[in-house]
């Protein structure tokens, strides 16, 4: 009996040790699990006059609260909170304010809400891991084209999720392409705008890091201040002898860039004023 016991104990000398590993094992992964999805808390959001002026928290995936009079969201609120991987808007938020989510380097993905009115500019800006903007159908201001946000009936070009990489070609339907629609999309390689576009925005393109080339199409009369500042990869610019107007710095720090080509099409009676704002590229005509 006793030689049968020792055996068993030989046999069975672990199992209490493996019930703790397994008990830690598992309390270790709840703890992980409960942390990765541990949710903003009310108190970690500061509201004044039902704008929502500061944010404390730390979480990744924040709620904001629907029963805290909330419509709207302040301007960088959520600014540089890189620990935020994702966000749910409630429905009663009708504006979200200038830079609001700026610099969540880690939001992946997000919802625009019905009765949001008005989003302000740069308030994706930076957000370099978000993938998709969406927008519920019901909304009657803004649209989700592939995860672009967009006007509601398509002519403008809001925000290009900075984490999306490669190539993109602008719809047929757009006329504007607004300030800062693409800036800080450093996976962006390529861009074909649609001859429909008559219009390019105040640093539209800037931080556009991997951008190697650029066809701006025959209705764009004017490229604004600073549009493609710091794409630092640009090397091919094709633009058309009727553009009027090249704001300041608008292929400032473009240090690739040598050569630009002017398709003629006789739209501009005096190209001179085009020549010489391009002064200081290689100009080739065609």
């Amino acid at each position: 009996m006793f030689t049968k016991g020792v055996k068993d104990y030989e046999k069975y000398k672990d199992y209490k040790n493996i019930n703790i590993n397994i008990n830690i094992n598992i309390n270790s992964s709840i703890i992980l699990f409960l942390f990765d999805y541990a949710i903003a808390k009310d108190e970690d959001f500061e509201i004044h006059k039902g704008t929502l002026i500061k944010y404390t928290g730390d979480s990744k995936h924040v709620d904001i609260p629907a029963n805290l009079g909330i419509i709207n969201i302040g301007w960088g609120v959520f600014f540089d909170c890189v620990n935020i991987t994702s966000v749910t808007i409630p429905n009663g938020i009708t504006n979200i304010g200038i830079a609001a989510f700026s610099g969540c380097s880690n939001l992946i993905n997000i919802t625009i809400p019905g009765n949001v009115e008005n989003i302000d500019e740069l308030v994706f800006s930076n957000c370099t891991s978000l993938q998709q903007i969406q927008v519920e159908q019901n909304n009657l201001n803004y649209t989700s084209i592939e995860g672009v946000l967009f006007n509601k009936n398509g002519t403008e070009l809001l925000c290009f999720p900075a984490g999306k990489i490669g190539s993109y070609v602008v719809p047929n339907s757009v006329i504007s392409i607004n300030d800062s629609a693409f800036v800080y999309c450093k996976g962006l390689t390529s861009v074909v705008i649609a001859d429909s576009v008559t219009s390019i925005g105040y640093y539209a393109f800037q931080n556009c890091t991997s951008l190697i080339s650029v066809n701006i199409p025959k209705n764009v009369t004017i490229i604004s201040a600073m549009t493609f500042r710091d794409c630092i990869s640009l090397v091919h610019v094709i633009i058309h002898d009727g553009i009027i107007l090249i704001g300041d710095r608008a292929f400032y720090n473009c240090i690739n860039l040598k050569q630009i080509t002017i398709i003629q099409t006789g739209q501009n009676s005096d190209i001179s004023k085009l020549i010489d704002q391009l002064k200081e590229f290689e100009l080739l005509f065609l």
